[in-house]
């Protein structure tokens, strides 16, 4: 069942982050600068922002199953570092935080750092669920905030002009009742609103659904795709790893226990962006986890020519 509506959103931290704790308010403006009295580089690139013209961003999505061994954490950061992501939306890390906690502990995974609220125990009191979101170390001085909407969604946001929104979902499955499901969905769909029209969103998420497009995995829409396809119009997004004809070994992203293969985990963005998306697609990286799901990689670089033939609709501002 989905817990009550709240959120929690707290400061960016610096780059040599506590395992958990209170985040403070933090500046960067005392940059390192070099002989010649200039500023680097590296803060002229991040004062631009994550999102912008002719820089090429990777943003991931993946059920990682469990995040509770280190193994799986340095496996997780091995894969992070192969495919140079910059922002990956994790589900199911299965990590219970300490009443003491903040509801949203962050951790150093080596080059990234991750941004976890808490999962929660089922009646036998196992470790359930948890979402994430992991953001490399040196792109930290970008993240502004980092909001835990409630046990299955998660938002951050990054400078830039314009700002990126990340979400980080786990949806119910499609066994699930009637009001998980419509809660998880009214949630999201809350959560987006919140999000100005010219923001660039990413939402990465394992969705529990089978949707029936041009270039999916499946030829059927199971009860989950239908939602997840209802809120797709109805929020002007596009399912990443639909938009581009590949062979179905770079489509399937869940390997169920009976070796059946499905499209279940995506990445969404706007239509307005359509033309920033250059590729999307899942990988087999995800195995040495121990996770029966495979990563998704999008890869975009914002592009500024309209976009013809996108609707634009009003929106509602919602304050944290």
């Amino acid at each position: 069942m989905m817990s009550s509506t709240y959120s929690t959103r707290v400061k960016a931290p610096a780059s040599n982050l506590p395992s958990h704790g209170t985040i403070d308010t933090l500046s960067y403006d005392d940059g390192v600068r070099n002989s010649l009295g200039r500023a680097s580089s590296d803060k002229n690139s991040l004062r631009k922002g994550l999102a912008r013209p002719r820089k090429t961003i990777l943003f991931g999505q993946l059920n990682c199953r469990s995040l509770s061994s280190l193994s799986s954490r340095e496996e997780l950061n091995k894969h992070i570092c192969d495919y140079n992501l910059s922002v990956t939306c994790i589900q199911e890390h299965r990590q219970v935080h300490r009443p003491e906690d903040p509801d949203i502990r962050i951790s150093s995974l080596g080059s990234s750092t991750i941004f976890t609220s808490s999962a929660t125990r089922n009646r036998q009191g196992a470790a359930v669920g948890g979402v994430a979101i992991t953001v490399q170390t040196s792109l930290l001085p970008l993240l502004t905030s980092i909001s835990k909407i409630n046990d299955r969604i998660m938002l951050a946001i990054f400078k830039g002009n314009p700002k990126t929104y990340v979400v980080s979902c786990y949806s119910p499955t499609n066994t699930s009742d009637e009001a998980s499901i419509t809660g998880f969905y009214k949630f999201l769909n809350d959560t987006i609103a919140s999000i100005p029209l010219h923001a660039l969103l990413v939402i990465g998420g394992d969705f529990n659904a089978h949707v029936a497009r041009q270039f999916s995995y499946h030829s059927t829409t199971n009860r989950n795709g239908q939602l997840l396809s209802d809120f797709v119009n109805r929020n002007n997004l596009l399912i990443t790893n639909t938009l581009f004809q590949k062979s179905s070994k770079k489509l399937w992203t869940h390997r169920s226990p009976n070796k059946y293969l499905s499209q279940i985990d995506f990445i969404l963005c706007r239509k307005r962006w359509r033309n920033s998306i250059l590729d999307s697609q899942a990988y087999s990286t995800s195995d040495p986890i121990g996770s029966d799901h495979r990563i998704v990689c999008a890869k975009i670089r914002l592009s500024l020519r309209s976009c013809y033939g996108v609707a634009l609709r009003g929106h509602r501002i919602h304050i944290l």
